[in-house]
């Protein structure tokens, strides 16, 4: 666990972060919340004008997660990696909730300095 994130949830949220690296905009489709939609991570990264890569083995050291209500919730702050600056300075943010019909992280923003 990771500050009382459970290590299924941070797999899920590895998995996100790499399906952006990767550019599976489908994927990343899935965990966007209403508001925001794949094609606005995918131009944010592009007017960014670097290239995401996966993230370090040792990111999750790097997150920031703070629980959010009866502790099966949490906002998770995130860097990003680009293959021209190593640990970036876009980030994202991310609810992760855990409940009796899984885990589930959604993609709240991808923020840019």
């Amino acid at each position: 666990m990771h500050e009382g994130l459970p290590d299924d949830a941070m797999r899920q949220v590895l998995i996100l972060i790499r399906a952006m690296a990767d550019m599976e905009w489908t994927t990343v489709e899935r965990h966007c919340r209403r508001r925001l939609r794949a094609s606005d991570v995918e131009r944010t990264i592009a007017e960014y004008g670097r290239t995401l890569v996966p993230p370090p083995m040792d990111a999750d050291g790097l997150m920031d997660v703070v629980p959010v209500g009866t502790g099966n919730a949490w906002h998770v702050m995130t860097p990003l990696w680009t293959a021209e600056e190593g640990r970036s300075d876009l980030s994202a943010r991310l609810t992760v909730v855990c409940g009796s019909d899984g885990t589930h992280v959604e993609l709240d923003d991808v923020l840019v300095p």
